[in-house]
C-alpha cells in the first residue's frame, strides 16, 4: 500500500466554495485513485495566507513524507503561494529536505519531466 501526504490550504473561509479544502481533497484523491489504486493518505490542512513563509501544516506534511519516504500531493502548486518568491523558496525548502511534492494539476516529477 502506497503512503502519501496530502497538503490542503486556503487563505480565507471565503475561498471555501470554489477552491475549498473539500474541492482540493476531491481533486487529489481523484488523481491518486487513478495513479495509485491502493494508497493511504495522511491529510494536512490549514487556513493561512499564502504569503506566509511559515506554514505549520506544510512542515508537518514534509516531516511525514520524509519519515515515511513518500511524496506530498497537492491540488496546484499555488497551495504554496501565488507569490513567486514564496513559491520558489518553498520549492527550494522541499529540495533541501529531500522531499518530493506532486502538483496533481501538473504532475511533472523528476522521473517524468513531461
Amino acid at each position: 500500500m502506497k503512503k502519501v501526504a496530502i497538503y490542503l490550504r486556503i487563505s480565507t473561509r471565503s475561498q471555501e466554495d470554489k477552491f475549498g479544502l473539500n474541492s482540493q481533497l476531491e481533486g487529489v484523491n481523484e488523481y491518486l485513485r487513478k495513479t495509485y489504486p491502493d494508497y493511504i493518505g495522511c491529510v494536512f490542512q490549514e487556513q493561512i495566507s499564502g504569503s506566509s513563509l511559515i506554514k505549520p501544516e506544510l512542515e508537518k506534511a514534509m516531516g511525514f513524507a520524509k519519515e515515511n519516504e513518500c511524496e506530498v500531493f497537492m491540488y496546484g502548486d499555488d497551495r504554496f503561494s501565488r507569490d513567486l518568491y514564496v513559491k520558489l523558496a518553498t520549492k527550494l525548502h522541499f529540495k533541501e529536505q529531500g522531499v518530493r511534492y506532486i502538483d496533481v494539476l501538473m504532475p511533472i516529477t523528476d522521473d517524468n519531466p513531461e
